[in-house]
């Protein structure tokens, strides 16, 4: 065996193998989601009513405990950072732009509001028409 055949074997033999390949952010969104944290236009949400938000194939649903609303959902995860379309399924026909991003177990969401620009940045301050919401993944 030459030297470069036999340094090829080692180094391959003793590379770490790979766990589980991350999930696509695509993937990792889908599941139940409690709300945390709700920021509009720069002032924290304490009594806001939403509760949970579920993402399941192209649906968002949203429930505050009296009543669910839903919305389709698309994402763009080569986007950066990745960006989330979302279209009440009632109401207002107008598509909400935003950017997410999911850390573990934590899914933080930045969004327009009245037909403004996708945020470029995870903040919502005042007179921005921005909301930020921070989610933490229901485990079952």
């Amino acid at each position: 065996m030459n030297l470069l055949a036999a340094f090829a074997l080692v180094t391959f033999a003793a590379a770490p193998v790979p766990k589980e390949p991350p999930k696509a952010p695509v993937e990792s969104i889908e599941g139940e989601w409690k709300l945390v944290e709700f920021v509009k236009e720069g002032r924290p949400r304490e009594n806001e009513q939403i509760t949970t938000m579920t993402f399941k194939a192209g649906k968002l649903t949203i429930a505050d405990g009296k009543r669910d609303e839903t919305a389709t959902y698309t994402l763009d995860p080569k986007a950066t950072p990745f960006a989330i379309d979302l279209v009440p399924e009632k109401g207002r026909n107008e598509t909400v732009k935003g950017i997410y991003k999911i850390e573990k177990d934590k899914l933080v969401i930045c969004f327009s509001m009245d037909g403004a620009d996708r945020p470029k940045e995870f903040k919502s301050e005042p007179n921005t028409k921005t909301g930020l919401f921070t989610l933490a993944r229901v485990k079952k």
